[in-house]
């Protein structure tokens, strides 16, 4: 019972601290989509719709086809740098059936002049109607609905983070996932943003984060989720220049979670089940509490499965 009754304080005071999270829920549930969807990949095998070859750079455009709307970053004369060449900062929003540009807007002048601006990738996403932009050090968000450029955004970071050279910090991988951006800064770290309202963007800081034997930084993110008193958990990773997001649940669920002070581990248990699991960080791998060890009271449950971790990572 008391074990019981933990979990289920863990997981009002998670809620009211607003640690939720997002993703998808039964079929009848329309607000949100499976993770299984297919992500969004763009065709480089041929040119986009209503550009000419080579206007963008590869990739860097995105065909909402059920909307209609190709939204790509271009090159011009107003884009031009006298030290280093043609740049790519305009953004250009067509429609495409017929193709008629609606809105054309050359972006900022980036930090890093010879680096391009990129559009972040909708992975998993059908119902954001933002768009991702970086280069370099900056992230923009573009409103597909207002046809607004929303202010500039920093990530944000749980510990301190030590800039090693100049090409620390670095936005190496950007991607929309439904209502959050998620990203990863080279040597920094992975990092994300809460898009739901788009005129008040704010940074969501990890949940539980560690640094691991090789100074990379192992981060877990709890994301709220448009189902009441649900969340969703990330553990995102950069590997090989992808992004993986890898979600603990297919679907949001209402948990009760908890982390031990070091943050190494922290286990949790979905609030209609009854078997206890803990998580590691450091390897991304997540096992069942024994029995024996659950009924335990909470601060020997950490003891333990701090003790079990060790024996793991030994």
């Amino acid at each position: 019972m008391r074990i019981q009754s933990y979990l289920l304080f863990l997981s009002l005071l998670l809620i009211a601290c607003n640690e939720s999270a997002p993703t998808d829920p039964p079929a009848e549930n329309t607000n949100e989509d499976p993770i299984e969807k297919e992500v969004y990949v763009p065709d480089t095998s041929k040119d986009p719709p209503c550009l000419t070859k080579d206007a963008s750079l590869p990739g860097n455009w995105i065909d909402y086809k059920e909307e209609q709307q190709l939204v790509a970053i271009l090159a011009g004369d107003q884009t031009d740098d006298p030290d280093f060449g043609t740049g790519h900062r305009t953004l250009a929003v067509y429609q495409t059936e017929p193709c008629a540009l609606v809105h054309e807007l050359v972006l900022p002048k980036p930090t890093a002049p010879d680096i391009d601006y990129r559009l972040a990738q909708p992975t998993y996403n059908s119902t954001s109607k933002i768009v991702g932009i970086y280069n370099d050090q900056n992230i923009f968000c573009f409103d597909l609905e207002t046809m607004q450029l929303l202010p500039p955004l920093a990530p944000s970071y749980k510990k301190d983070r030590i800039i090693e050279d100049a090409q620390s910090g670095q936005i190496k991988h950007l991607e929309v996932w439904e209502n959050f951006m998620i990203g990863y800064a080279q040597d920094l770290g992975c990092f994300a943003f809460d898009l739901s309202d788009p005129t008040a963007t704010k940074p969501i800081l990890p949940y539980a984060e560690i640094i691991g034997k090789e100074g990379e930084f192992h981060s877990i993110f709890v994301l709220p989720s448009n189902e009441e008193n649900k969340v969703q958990v990330i553990h995102p990773s950069y590997k090989e220049g992808s992004l993986e997001v890898n979600p603990l649940f297919k679907t949001p669920q209402e948990v009760a979670i908890d982390k031990t002070r070091d943050e190494r581990i922290f286990f949790f248990q979905e609030i209609d089940k009854h078997e206890l699991r803990a998580y590691y960080l450091s390897s991304g791998s997540e096992i069942p509490v024994p029995p024996h060890v659950a009924a335990l009271p909470p601060d020997e449950i950490q003891s333990r499965i701090k003790k079990m971790a060790k024996a793991k990572e030994e």
